[in-house]
């Protein structure tokens, strides 16, 4: 049997935009060090029978925090973009067919008693969807704004894990050669790329059989200053096969951004 679980905002320790002093003494001798702010997702009010903020088929919904934005579209029950969710579901290869898992959830080991990073309940997923190519999962700040992005943490979405262990229906599982990575690419006001960054989500290469299956920091310095974040990806081809199609997907939370101290 499926199961989903769900964190009430009610119990959460943690804010959405958090944030986070870097400087213990600021006492004029030393240079003012930088502040963070952090996107939790924790402001999003979802109802407890949903688990997502998905809109309806039809329509787009956007949620705004920290100044970024997130939207989500669903043309025909096809979602591409960035929803945020509150639910996750525990690894279980025991069912013949992939859809005892979601892919609107992210996967969690046994016993969490929550969804999100950092003992939180929210978190977004970043999906796209090859019927709507002209919406790649982005997140955006407003006109002329750039924001220095620090970290952030990922997890995969538990259908993408099941597919991988196990395969889905016909289609095979990951063996030797295969691997999924996505790469978050920023971009300045202008429009032009500050950077790039590999993750990989599950390795299969040179002996290897790693899956991830828990929320891991990654390191997003190196796209400095960005305007706009975007998630694209590069799966071996047994991952494309398994959906007929381009998709991929990936569970986001905990953004971080440096907050330049004022003068």
């Amino acid at each position: 049997m499926k199961k989903f679980y769900i964190l009430s905002v009610a119990l959460l320790a943690f804010a959405a935009c958090s944030n986070e002093d870097g400087n213990d003494d600021n006492s004029g001798k030393e240079p003012a060090q930088p502040t963070y702010e952090t996107i939790t997702f924790e402001a999003c009010e979802i109802p407890e029978s949903d688990k997502s903020n998905i809109p309806a088929n039809g329509a787009e919904n956007t949620y705004e925090e920290c100044g970024a934005s997130f939207t989500c579209v669903n043309e025909y029950y096809q979602l591409s973009g960035i929803w945020v969710a509150n639910a996750y579901e525990e690894p279980n290869l025991d069912s013949e067919y992939s859809s005892v898992l979601s892919d609107r959830y992210v996967i969690c080991g046994t016993g969490a008693e929550v969804a999100g990073a950092d003992d939180t309940a929210n978190y977004s997923v970043w999906n796209f969807t090859p019927s709507n190519e002209s919406l790649l999962p982005q997140m955006t700040f407003g006109e002329g704004v750039a924001k220095k992005i620090v970290s952030a943490k990922v997890n995969n979405v538990a259908k993408y894990w099941y597919i991988i262990k196990a395969g889905f229906y016909s289609k095979p599982a990951f063996s030797e050669g295969d691997y999924y990575e996505v790469i978050f690419t920023g971009y300045d006001a202008a429009g032009e790329v500050t950077g790039t960054v590999p993750v990989i989500m599950a390795d299969y290469r040179d002996g290897k059989t790693f899956v991830m299956e828990e929320w891991t920091e990654v390191d997003l310095s190196a796209l400095g200053e960005v305007n706009k974040v975007v998630l694209t990806a590069t799966p071996s081809e047994t991952l494309a096969n398994a959906f007929y199609g381009d998709y991929y997907a990936v569970c986001v939370d905990e953004i971080k951004f440096e907050v330049p101290a004022e003068e």
